[in-house]
Formats: structure tokens, C-alpha cells, sequence
């Protein structure tokens, strides 16, 4: 499966911190779940996913997180890496965006990469790219993709990819262990 998502269009899901945008999903078993959400303005508590990985980075603005009793600030373009029964509270000062990876670790390797203007990766597995600002023109193995700020595109085909990024995108690379 290969395809664009824009994310204006995607559907949005109500979570108790703020709403979450589903951008893919394994669909037999839940094995991974790529999103973008918002955390509202004040404190929150982030959803309980034992027996998953989380990757959590932040799109806008900036978050105070404390994961199992340890602060830290996630800023725009990094990200963190935690258990999904990590008890994990959020403080904010402005609504952010952020852009999440959940999966079973068991089941799915995961990699997350932040790319920059014109730069060049080789992937031979399953790809998620979220790109950063508008008019990002990605090149996959000789084919324009045209996102625009948060738009994502996923390609499932455990294939060599050529990426070169058109400007700043975050390139996720997942593999099903049991390939």
C-alpha cells in the first residue's frame, strides 16, 4: 500500500488530553499505530499502552513531560522514546501537536529519523514520512510526493526505497519482525 494522507482530512478521535489524528494503522492486531495529536493548554495524562513503545515528537511548540516521576522538555522536531505503561503527565502552556509511533515491540522493529533540505536515505522496509513544512516535495525512488506541512504518505512495500527529502520531514522506518 502506498499513499498520501493529508491531514486536514484525517479523522479525529477524542482522547482525555486532546484529540488524536489516526494516520495508519496495522489493521490485523493493532502491532503499530502512527498519529498525530494535540495536547491541550494545562496538564494532562497520557493514555495507558502496556505491552507497546511509544516515540513521541513534538510539531508545535513545546511540552514539559514527566515520565515516571523524571522531568523533561520536549521541544519542537525532537522526540523521546518511552514504555507505553510509562506513567507519563504532560504540562503545556500552549496547545502543541504532536506526532506519535506506538507499537509492540515483540512484533515491529522502529526507527525515526528527522531529515533535512535535500538530504538523502535508503530504507528496505515500510516507510511513514510526515513532513514538516508545506510544500515538501519528497522523491521515493524516482517519484515526486507533494506534502504540505503535516500531510503524511506511508508505503507498506518491504522494498529499497531512495528517499531524498525536498525539506525538513520525519521519515519513520518499520519492519515486522516475523519478515
Amino acid at each position: 500500500m502506498q499513499r498520501v494522507l493529508n491531514y486536514e482530512n484525517l479523522k479525529q478521535k477524542k482522547w482525555n488530553g486532546g484529540n488524536t489524528k489516526e494516520y495508519y494503522k496495522d489493521k490485523v492486531n493493532f502491532g503499530i499505530r502512527v498519529s498525530s495529536a494535540t495536547i491541550d493548554k494545562g496538564e494532562s495524562r497520557f493514555s495507558d499502552f502496556t505491552g507497546y513503545k511509544r516515540i513521541l515528537s513534538v510539531l508545535k511548540n513545546s511540552v514539559e513531560l514527566n515520565i515516571n516521576g523524571i522531568s523533561t522538555t520536549l521541544k519542537k522536531d525532537s522526540f523521546v522514546e518511552f514504555k507505553g505503561s510509562d506513567k507519563v503527565l504532560s504540562k503545556c502552556e500552549d496547545e502543541i501537536i504532536d506526532f506519535n509511533i506506538i507499537w509492540r515491540e515483540e512484533e515491529f522493529l522502529v526507527e525515526i529519523k528527522k531529515m533535512e533540505i535535500n538530504e538523502n536515505a535508503r530504507v528496505e522496509n515500510s516507510i511513514f514520512i510526515i513532513s514538516l513544512v508545506d510544500n515538501n516535495n519528497i522523491i521515493i525512488n524516482d517519484s515526486t510526493i507533494a506534502l504540505n506541512k503535516y500531510d503524511g504518505y506511508v508505503d507498506t512495500e518491504n522494498n529499497l526505497k531512495k528517499i531524498q527529502s525536498g525539506n525538513k520531514c520525519l521519515v519513520v522506518n518499520f519492519s515486522s519482525i516475523s519478515n
